[in-house]
């Protein structure tokens, strides 16, 4: 399976065109490397860099899950750190690997592989949740997404997936408090069972 969570560097209708494309060359891309993550950023970022002079870039993770095995191969481009919570309660962040798509035509991205036992949960986000303001204009951080994703975790309702889903989003709408918003948030859990 795999699993993309992006964000480009920009906000208005040329960022979201370029979104767009970029998207279209990752899926293009993936259908043909379907195992190496790499690959396929490098074929989308030399194809972004020729075609694009607009000093737009993108940051994201893309990942191939194995359902089966929990196996987890992935490049981070520059993106947050995904947040992985293993069942023993031990926390590891998915690093970056490279740089985000469409700075450096010759760019590469190493590969990093992790284990998704069962109990695991992974959550991606973009910037738009940990630098979301609250009306004295501080931002919510890791540090509280952190403490929301464990608080969701330890909960007994729904799935562990939707709980904290639902828990951050609930910890993110009581932080900023009307707040208005000022960037897109975009957030995925997995759960392994």
């Amino acid at each position: 399976v795999g699993i993309l969570i992006a964000d480009v560097a920009d906000k208005g209708i040329g960022a979201a065109l370029f979104m767009t494309s970029t998207r279209t060359l990752l899926r293009a891309y993936a259908a043909e490397h379907t195992e190496h993550p790499d690959a396929v950023l490098a074929a989308a970022n030399s194809r972004i860099t020729a075609d694009t002079h607009g000093g737009l870039f993108v940051t994201l993770v893309y990942a191939i899950l194995d359902p089966a095995t929990g196996e987890l191969f992935y490049c981070n481009a520059g993106h947050n750190p995904p947040l992985l919570y293993h069942a023993s309660g031990k926390e590891e962040r998915l690093v970056n690997t490279g740089v985000p798509l469409g700075v450096f035509n010759d760019a590469t991205w190493r590969v990093e592989h992790v284990q998704l036992e069962p109990g695991a949960t992974l959550v991606l986000y973009t910037d738009g949740i940990t630098e979301a303001l609250n009306k004295e204009q501080a931002q919510f951080g890791e540090a509280r997404l952190c403490q929301a994703i464990h608080q969701a975790a330890s909960e007994h309702s729904t799935s562990r997936a939707e709980r904290v889903r639902l828990g951050i989003l609930q910890a993110l709408e009581r932080f900023t408090a009307g707040a208005p918003q000022s960037d897109d948030i975009t957030l995925m859990v997995l759960a392994r069972h």
